[in-house]
């Protein structure tokens, strides 16, 4: 499993805690509600407990819906065979710096298989 996998786990698991806990929520809002006399501060309590529970699990959500985007995006990524070879182009277009480093990488190749040419062709004229 992917750290990115192993997170999706956990962040599940978070929400199946939240989940129960929400459930639990509902029967003490049962229970206040079957008193014959409720206090405001009960019902406000009660109600800030629901406000964090549903804040949480939305903020779980979204993360999960993150996680699972850059996982899925990760998986198209690296099994297709055009991005092997494309990968490197990619990473060098993305940085201007790279970029004139590379080329002139490229000309030091270009200029050393120049070279090696011509030593190659000078040997064969003398042969």
């Amino acid at each position: 499993m992917t750290q990115t996998q192993n997170r999706i786990v956990f962040l599940t698991m978070k929400l199946d805690l939240k989940a129960r806990e929400y459930k639990e929520l509902c029967l003490e809002l049962d229970k206040i509600k079957n008193k014959e006399q409720v206090s405001n501060e009960e019902l406000l309590e009660l109600k800030n407990k629901f406000q964090i529970n549903h804040d949480e699990i939305v903020e779980i959500n979204k993360e999960l819906k993150e996680l699972k985007e850059k996982d899925s995006d990760l998986k198209n990524k690296s099994f297709k065979q055009e991005n092997l070879f494309n990968r490197n182009k990619e990473f060098n277009e993305n940085k201007e710096d790279s970029k004139e480093i590379v080329v002139e990488k490229e000309k030091n190749i270009i200029t050393k298989l120049i070279e090696k040419l011509r030593l190659l062709l000078k040997r064969l004229k003398r042969i």
